[in-house]
């Protein structure tokens, strides 16, 4: 724990100013498509396209997690996700046309020659483009350092999984005694799984005490990339729906993967979605980074676009930043 917050503290205080400096400072040519090798879904492609062995892969993205909780697996627990995401690769190339084909690595992209200053430009927006999935990286190390003391935790003290339902200090106190009282355990983790699903069920207002009402948020924020019709599919929904389908059958409804925000190990479930829309981020976050790279439109900032009809029939406009409900049936 404690060399976890102070990596944070080197993040928050040192990092992550520099990285936004140089985001407004490269403007438009921050994160093109191939500027960031260290992107999850970077690697997912070295890998379809055999620069990179699944043994490596699993060793450099293994210990990211879906979401940034302690609580959630590692893409290490769940290696068959990310052998079924390269998978889904490996089959989108053979059946993509040209126009379809990922993008080139930044190293062996040809564009146009450029002013030293707009050259200088390109080059600082890359590094910080890259740098920003990288401290990502680190913060997923810390995270799943201390999600394995926890685990080693829970296993000792017979609480399984519960072991993350209950404060840390408890947990902290208890592994360094060696024992806990299990019943009582198990009840205050119940309660907090239980309140956590009451709180998950709230929909928080766009804006507080402003006076000013928030703008319709059916469905609109901004985005990039063309215009696609697909099926509405939670993120949730995502890891089910792939689960043994390493293959995309031509006859399969295109699946437009909503979700609360974009993380990186989240590539590994939008392998294979034909949009991303997300209710955060902007466009040079990683939701919009990561649909440029998978050559798919998105829509972020989309506020309450998790109240989508499920499996409704919608348009993602990514030129607009708009998404359509087309029948919600």
């Amino acid at each position: 724990m404690e060399a976890y917050v102070r990596l944070v503290r080197v993040w928050a205080h040192e990092m992550s100013p520099l990285v936004s400096a140089a985001r407004r400072a490269a403007g438009p040519a921050f994160a093109p498509p191939g500027a960031r090798p260290a992107a999850v879904e970077a690697r997912l492609w070295a890998c379809a396209r055999g620069e990179l062995s699944e043994r490596d892969l699993l060793a450099q993205v293994g210990e990211l997690s879906a979401a940034w909780d302690v609580a959630a697996p590692t893409l290490a627990e769940t290696p068959g996700h990310l052998a079924a995401a390269v998978e889904r690769l490996r089959a989108q190339q053979r059946v993509a046309s040209p126009a379809q084909a990922p993008a080139p690595r930044a190293d062996t992209a040809t564009t146009a020659p450029a002013s030293p200053a707009r050259a200088a430009q390109a080059e600082l927006g890359q590094a910080a483009a890259d740098l920003a999935e990288l401290d990502d990286h680190w913060f997923a190390r810390a995270q799943a350092r201390v999600r394995r003391a926890l685990v080693a935790a829970g296993a000792r003290l017979e609480l399984g999984d519960d072991i993350f339902w209950i404060p840390l200090e408890d947990a902290v106190t208890a592994a360094a005694a060696g024992a806990v009282n299990v019943d009582s355990a198990r009840a205050q983790a119940g309660a907090a799984r239980a309140a956590h699903r009451r709180a998950s069920a709230w929909r928080m207002p766009a804006s507080v005490g402003c006076g000013v009402p928030a703008a319709s948020a059916r469905w609109h924020g901004v985005g990039c990339g063309g215009v696609v019709r697909g099926r509405v599919r939670q993120v949730s929904e995502l890891w089910r729906l792939w689960d043994g389908t390493s293959m995309l059958p031509a006859a399969m409804t295109p699946v437009v993967a909503v979700v609360p925000a974009v993380t990186p190990a989240l590539a590994v479930a939008l392998v294979g979605a034909a949009a991303i829309v997300s209710e955060t981020g902007g466009l040079l976050d990683h939701g919009a980074a990561m649909a440029r790279e998978l050559g798919i439109p998105c829509v972020v900032g989309c506020t309450d676009a998790m109240s989508l009809p499920p499996h409704a029939l919608v348009e993602v406009d990514g030129e607009a930043g708009v998404v359509r409900v087309l029948d919600e049936s």
